[in-house]
């Protein structure tokens, strides 16, 4: 008898954050879903910790594979093609290490998924939170119960999704926004395998750099008439940890000046000037007339 494919698969590229990527797999071992609708991917990006033991532990509570390439520079959109090509779920759930998902996030997922033309955007509170040594934020987060942690962080309006005031703004309907696409992170979302299919998967010429990889797809998906939903019960947390802000920033001039270059469209010229998270209310303001400081 064949094996029943997953319903989803989860990719989770990593590297040297093994203690993150366990809080991830908690999470995700302590899923309401059933195990068998979904499989795991880690795609390790040459990691010389101790990932592979890490993942090693959560062996036989879930379909789950390791996969492993060579350390040869910063390659997140190499390794997340990784996990595409081996993914069997009809769903493909990007989910970044260190990210902790209430039990219910992968079943929200699925539910959104109902219809068939989405990308599905899910909720990541604590995104950017400035790292502290003291671990402050990490503190209050209860990593045995992230659903009563993300309620108390939601009714305190602490840690938002930074991406809230957008939300906010157009009133959860992303396809109101002016640049949809630049919703599309990598953090928490899902979108059908069949559609990268259609589309290509992450163009590996923004590795060696941080970021706007993630964005590229979204916008090639956007111009494809997918429709993009935020779901706010597919909520996650996102754990601090250090990361080197001006070199994040340096790098990711660089991918958005390839992107200006890729793509040619008056939004990605905004774009250099501004965050994925400003983008619309700065189109906005220009189409407006507002003059720009």
């Amino acid at each position: 008898m064949n094996k029943k494919a997953p319903s989803i698969s989860i990719i989770i590229p990593t590297y040297n954050r093994a203690y993150l990527l366990d809080y991830t797999l908690m999470s995700i071992n302590a899923q309401t879903l059933d195990k068998s609708l979904f499989e795991v991917i880690v795609v390790d990006d040459g990691s010389s910790d101790n990932t592979r033991e890490t993942v090693g532990k959560y062996e036989g509570n879930f379909p789950l594979k390791y996969l492993f390439q060579e350390d040869d520079g910063y390659r997140v959109a190499t390794a997340r093609n990784l996990g595409i090509a081996n993914a069997e779920g009809e769903i493909l759930l990007f989910i970044d290490s260190g990210i902790v998902l209430d039990p219910g996030c992968i079943s929200a997922h699925l539910a959104s998924h109902a219809d068939q033309n989405v990308v599905v955007i899910g909720y990541v509170l604590g995104i950017e939170e400035v790292y502290d040594p003291g671990e402050t934020l990490l503190k209050e987060i209860d990593l045995l119960n992230p659903r009563d942690t993300i309620n108390r962080f939601i009714a305190g309006d602490k840690y938002l999704d930074i991406r809230e005031s957008v939300y906010a703004a157009c009133g959860d309907d992303i396809m109101t926004l002016q640049a949809p696409w630049a919703m599309f992170w990598t953090g928490n979302l899902s979108v059908r395998s069949g559609e990268l299919q259609r589309t290509g998967v992450f163009d590996t010429a923004y590795d060696q750099r941080w970021g706007v990889e993630d964005i590229d797809l979204g916008y090639r998906i956007y111009k494809n008439n997918v429709r993009f939903v935020l779901n706010r019960k597919a909520a996650s947390l996102h754990c601090p940890h250090f990361s080197d802000t001006t070199e994040k920033l340096r790098q990711e001039h660089h991918n958005k000046l390839y992107f200006l270059q890729k793509h040619n469209i008056p939004e990605a010229e905004v774009f250099m000037s501004c965050t994925a998270r400003d983008l619309n209310f700065e189109l906005e303001q220009r189409r407006a007339g507002i003059p720009q400081t």
